[in-house]
């Protein structure tokens, strides 16, 4: 007789997962397992977490354990993801069931309840310095950016008005009513995609290049927090309201419903996606900044601890075979172009956002990324990493290990 399998408690922890939190999350996810002991019920074990978990990160929230609302939701995100890896064998699986949890009242009822605290961003400092995101954001030429910035809308304007054109119907070629508020909210989605990413390069150039001031992990935090996130939130907005058209809401049919379902989770996506985007930069930032600190040596120096390691190190014996030196890993400013142990690889655009995003994951010093993430991250969860190279597959075998299951991370 069949039975299904137990479900399986965590081995660890997402990397950005709150310390504090760790204990009492273990007795959560314990108790869990005793309520719902086999992984048929995992979809109720992953409710019972968030519902658990709410008031405490809560409690974070307000307290600055975690900084904003959005920041405690991408922490839970991660924690379901690292249950369902642990309890669901297949990406389709995972991906059905994460879906569910978001359309679930625990998931609402923690997103509304994190949404009424608030943490002060201006006390959090990076790398022991005082200066705050706030004051930041008051520091950049904001008036040099909307005259580029509205330069930008126009031309945006100008091509998805066209390609909103080319979606309505003529004479010769008649579609149902329902589908065009679908495709039109479609657009959408990809011009909040276009026009976040263009707004994030400009707000860069401007502080970098015409202020010549460096890139710091309180800028790209201040920039996410009071430039991209309003877009974004208002992005979902008109998402919503063009599916909210009256053709559209008159066809009932659960598969129009289910598209729509699925163009408003692509828009709400982008915020996670950023979030982690932002949070890896900034993290790659304090690592830098922190290693510049360190005192150098001079050449004299160097050369005396070279030496004494070399009179300390064990001689070989005849025959024996030396390790390989340590391949470095080089890449173009956007990454189309990688060299890793004297191999070199020509990548697409989506392959190079991939390896990009890992090497940003190695430089924090946090290597291990969910490949659901990873996937998320460039816009094609449904899609399996191995797609995304199935041009090259050499470049996969290369450049990505695979340490665990579900998990991947730059070959160095």
């Amino acid at each position: 007789m069949f039975s299904p399998k137990s479900t399986q408690a965590l081995l660890d922890f997402p990397p950005y997962y709150p310390s504090d939190l760790i204990p009492l999350t273990t007795v959560v996810i314990g108790q869990a397992i005793r309520k719902f002991p086999a992984q048929t019920q995992t979809l109720d074990l992953c409710k019972y977490v968030v519902s658990e978990l709410t008031p405490h990160l809560c409690t974070a929230v307000r307290g600055g354990i975690l900084s904003s609302s959005s920041v405690a939701l991408s922490r839970m995100s991660e924690l379901l993801h690292y249950l369902l890896v642990a309890n669901c064998e297949h990406e389709s699986e995972r991906f059905q069931l994460k879906q569910e949890i978001a359309r679930a009242d625990e998931w609402t009822k923690l997103a509304g309840e994190v949404r009424k605290t608030s943490a002060p961003t201006s006390q959090r400092a990076h790398g022991g310095q005082t200066q705050s995101e706030e004051g930041i954001w008051g520091k950049i030429d904001r008036d040099f950016v909307k005259l580029i910035v509205d330069r930008l809308e126009d031309e945006l304007d100008q091509k998805y008005a066209s390609l909103q054109d080319q979606i309505y119907p003529n004479v010769t070629r008649p579609e149902p009513a329902y589908r065009f508020p679908l495709e039109v909210a479609k657009l959408c989605v990809e011009r909040t995609k276009e026009s976040i990413n263009r707004y994030f390069q400009i707000y860069c150039e401007v502080w970098e290049q015409h202020q010549e001031k460096a890139r710091t992990a309180s800028f790209v935090r201040a920039i996410f927090a009071r430039a991209l996130l309003p877009s974004l939130d208002k992005g979902i907005a008109n998402v919503k309201q063009t599916l909210s058209h009256p053709a559209f809401r008159s066809h009932a049919e659960d598969e129009v419903a289910l598209w729509a379902d699925d163009v408003i989770q692509d828009a709400s996506r982008l915020k996670q996606e950023w979030q982690n985007r932002i949070e890896i930069e900034a993290k790659g930032l304090e690592w830098k900044q922190r290693n510049s600190r360190r005192p150098r040596l001079n050449g004299k120096r160097v050369k005396q601890l070279a030496a004494r390691k070399s009179q300390s190190r064990p001689r070989k014996k005849s025959g024996g075979r030396a390790k390989p030196a340590a391949k470095g890993f080089e890449h173009s400013d956007d990454y189309r172009w990688v060299r890793l142990a004297e191999q070199e690889f020509f990548l697409t655009s989506r392959q190079a956002q991939i390896i990009q995003r890992l090497h940003h994951a190695y430089i924090s010093g946090r290597p291990e990324l969910s490949t659901d993430s990873v996937m998320a991250e460039i816009g094609t969860i449904s899609s399996r990493l191995r797609d995304s190279f199935r041009s090259q597959p050499g470049a996969l075998k290369a450049l990505v290990a695979r340490p665990r299951r579900g998990f991947v991370r730059l070959n160095l």
